[in-house]
């Protein structure tokens, strides 16, 4: 599912936003995985903390759906070496 907006004006609509087809993904789950490993509950809701994103962001991250954050990877790394 990509992300889109929906912006209207005088009754004229406009799509925006990444179309990528269904099924489509574009990471890895290996970085998933990892957060798992690291944080086992509530894993999305501690990536997001730590790489200032949205938890709906960290979800995609970690299902391999979207690459993740260069904030995302430091996070873990830094969790790893913690």
């Amino acid at each position: 599912m990509g992300e889109s907006s929906t912006v209207s004006a005088s009754g004229a609509s406009e799509r925006r936003g990444t179309k990528i087809p269904c099924g489509a993904r574009t990471g890895s789950r290996k970085f998933g995985n990892v957060a798992r490993v690291l944080w086992p509950r509530k894993t999305a809701a501690h990536l997001a903390a730590r790489a200032d994103a949205g938890e709906r962001a960290a979800k995609y991250w970690i299902s391999g759906e979207r690459r993740p954050s260069a904030k995302a990877v430091a996070a873990v790394v830094d969790e790893m070496l913690d």
